[in-house]
């Protein structure tokens, strides 16, 4: 009875707000559909050239489908006489992890090794049990699946910094062009637009128009790349305004400012997260010679027998599995600046003196595997406005038409990432313009693993779904502060200990108050206030009151507040010495046979995203080796 009426009063409703359900319905219906639509096309998408079961021997096998193994995976194979198998510990991703706006919510889930960091004494004191979230990609694509696709193509010091800690090779001369060649921007390649009649290009780092040579017309870039306005570009041009006015402060930061305050540019392409799974891996998949097998994990890299100094040899991998296959000419780490040294360490390389604790692990190599671990810290200073439409908000998230929009077209703020623009100033200064007005405490409350009263103590508006604001996420690009990567156990499916001591060296708590002083100054500029700027200082009831002339209060914020930068790196250093555990050309010291390609073998960090770069080393080294090992056919081998 109470059902009919119900059903009586719905029905005497007014023809337009049947109407508007209707259409409601039918909106969803087709949500639903290109929902489903999207998942059929992403899992079938990819079906060729993954197998279930290996072979007995490859010429390469590389451990790790992420950024690094992709790349070397697709540039390996592009030979028909070359076997590879690519080795990947989780599944594919869902189509969710296409969307690029939809990054954090891919955090926790099974696409995430969801690592935790050990408890810290002198950093990430507002954080739940002083322990900071490091979401790794886990899965085909890696954390290139996971990341904000911030392009960043390195400053020369980076480089140059490589070269001189024993990294022969990396300079800025050798990088450069490699990284220009990622993203077809060389500009010795480029004359201006009136001076040919070919196609028309448009530099994305200066906005000028170009025209492309007859003989570089047909370059395609490996790193597409779009501003990254996820609403319009007032916002990101009052940025890049801010900085010109911070560099007519004195004429030693103007030109810093002319280069340093720029829009992002991110790796999206046609609405879509353009990683290297897409541009690298996905076209190489379907050739015979290229095996990949998911949710298959590497419990150890198998070596030949000690035959005296240096005859060590690695022969191949073993699986969780069982299973043994075995590699003709190397074994190819790519498993991340957390996964490759816990593996490493599982197989033997390490401190031999940390290693004697594991009865189970055969000792190997003396190597300082898990050490220099880096990573930077982020320190938060939101900033609201008064102005409308210039920032990422719940309210307009919330919108069915930003949804449909993204469906049906591949538009709208879906189809964004929330980074629009980003700054490197001197000396090893940075700021990330995160344009979100209304930070969402369930999700990035979450991620970061804050406190209550932290979240809310640095976004005091958060509450308020309609705020527009930004977040200034302010960074020391060079932190001095090292620490290291262990193992929990011999089990390799136990999670390693990661300890990375943020701010344990004093100059990096100097560095980070500099660079959360600079990102205040821009909420001061003229460009900024004409948006109605205003800056919400950090309040932490132990900190005292905020003051940014007050070094006691300044580093009590930012032992409190500042959370990872996700950039970690370092663990398996490249060098010369005896402090680096790969040689320049990325080699294990004292083993022959097995190479590393990820972040962990960066010496020192990249003083931005390091992402571009990291596909810059593989592709390096993906050259390098079809030098090393020209095609050879095997009818003896083993």
């Amino acid at each position: 009875m109470r059902t009919q009426l119900l059903s009586s009063q719905m029905r005497v409703k007014s023809k337009k707000r049947t109407s508007f359900s209707s259409a409601m319905t039918v909106l969803g219906a087709g949500c639903v559909l290109g929902l489903s639509l999207l998942t059929w096309n992403t899992w079938f998408a990819s079906r060729p050239g993954i197998v279930l079961k290996p072979e007995t021997h490859y010429d390469f096998i590389i451990v790790g489908a992420g950024t690094a193994g992709c790349v070397l995976a697709a540039r390996l194979s592009e030979d028909s006489d070359r076997s590879v198998l690519l080795l990947e510990s989780g599944p594919e991703f869902g189509w969710l992890a296409s969307v690029p706006l939809a990054a954090p919510l891919l955090q926790n889930t099974v696409s995430d090794w969801a690592y935790r960091t050990e408890p810290q004494h002198t950093s990430q004191l507002g954080l739940k049990n002083h322990s900071s979230a490091w979401p790794r990609g886990r899965g085909l694509g890696g954390s290139g699946l996971l990341n904000y696709m911030v392009h960043f193509p390195g400053v020369p010091s980076d480089f140059d910094r490589w070269e001189n800690e024993g990294g022969t090779g990396w300079g800025y001369k050798t990088m450069r062009p490699i990284i220009e060649r990622l993203t077809c921007e060389r500009p010795q390649d480029l004359i201006p637009r009136n001076s040919c009649p070919q196609t028309s290009y448009r530099n994305m780092m200066t906005g000028e128009k170009l025209c492309l040579p007859q003989q570089v017309k047909k370059c395609v870039p490996k790193i597409r790349l779009t501003r990254g306005e996820p609403t319009s570009e007032t916002l990101t041009s009052a940025f890049v305004d801010a900085g010109k006015e911070l560099g007519g402060e004195t004429s030693k930061d103007a030109e810093w400012a002319e280069k340093g305050f720029r829009h992002s540019r991110n790796s999206i392409w046609n609405g879509r997260r353009w990683s290297t799974l897409e541009s690298y891996l996905r076209p190489a998949l379907g050739r015979e010679n290229l095996h990949v097998m998911l949710n298959t994990h590497v419990g150890r890299i198998v070596f030949s027998a000690d035959l005296g100094p240096g005859t060590r040899r690695a022969e191949g991998v073993f699986l969780t599995s069982g299973a043994i296959v075995l590699a003709r000419h190397e074994v190819i780490i790519c498993a991340g600046a957390i996964g490759t040294p816990q593996l490493l360490l599982l197989s033997g390389l390490g401190p031999k003196q940390y290693l004697k604790q594991f009865q189970w692990i055969p000792f190997v190599a003396d190597l300082p595997v898990g050490h220099n671990l880096h990573d930077h810290l982020n320190m938060p200073l939101y900033v609201s406005f008064s102005k409308p439409n210039l920032s990422l908000t719940l309210s307009k998230l919330r919108s069915i038409r930003q949804l449909g929009r993204y469906l049906l077209y591949k538009e709208g703020l879906l189809a964004s990432t929330a980074v629009s623009a980003a700054a490197v100033w001197p000396s090893n200064l940075g700021i990330l313009l995160f344009a979100m007005g209304t930070p969402e405490e369930t999700v990035l409350g979450n991620i970061a693993n804050y406190m209550p009263e932290t979240f809310h103590g640095l976004f005091p508006l958060a509450k308020n779904s309609s705020q527009e604001g930004a977040v200034l996420l302010s960074s020391c690009l060079q932190p001095r502060s090292r620490g290291t990567v262990k193992l929990q156990d011999s089990n390799p499916l136990s999670m390693p200990a990661i300890d990375p001591r943020y701010l344990t060296d004093p100059k990096d708590i100097k560095c980070m108050a500099q660079a959360f002083k600079l990102a205040a100054r821009v909420t001061k500029t003229r460009a900024f206030k004409r948006l109605g700027a205003k800056m919400h200082l950090p309040e932490f009831k132990h900190c005292g009151k905020p003051n940014l002339k007050d070094d006691a209060y300044l580093t009590c914020i930012i032992r409190t507040g500042a959370i990872t930068g996700y950039h970690p790196g370092g663990t398996c250093r490249m060098g010369s010495g005896r402090h680096s555990v790969v040689t320049p050309e990325l080699l294990i010291r004292g083993v022959g046979g097995l190479r590393v390609v990820d972040a962990s073998v960066f010496p020192t960090p990249v003083s931005g995203t390091p992402n571009t770069v990291l596909i810059a080393v593989a592709e390096r080294t993906a050259n390098r080796l079809t030098i090393d090992y020209p095609t050879v056919k095997y009818d003896y081998f083993y």
